[in-house]
């Protein structure tokens, strides 16, 4: 291979892993605006919705509310259990 043809490899190589962590770039941003409801934040969790309830009564997780209907950023639940992680 010459080193025009390395240049060229390289070039492409660089274009696709940069096209890859740009992708997963904007994975992780929609992921922060992604809403769940109750039951999804209860899944997402892995906890009951009394639970779910308590943690929102005592404010421990920030919610949105539009009738009766209750959600959830992802983003603040994995804060929620970032600020709750023990390292022993």
């Amino acid at each position: 291979m010459n080193e025009i043809q390395e240049l060229k490899e390289g070039i492409k190589n660089l274009y696709l892993s940069n096209k890859k962590i740009l992708e997963k770039l904007e994975q992780v941003q929609n992921s922060k605006n992604k809403w769940l409801d109750v039951t999804e934040a209860c899944a997402w969790l892995k906890c009951s919705t009394r639970t779910l309830q308590k943690y929102r009564d005592e404010g421990m997780i920030p919610f949105s509310q539009i009738g009766a209907k209750i959600y959830f950023r992802e983003e603040d639940l994995q804060e929620f259990l970032n600020r709750h992680y023990i390292n022993r």
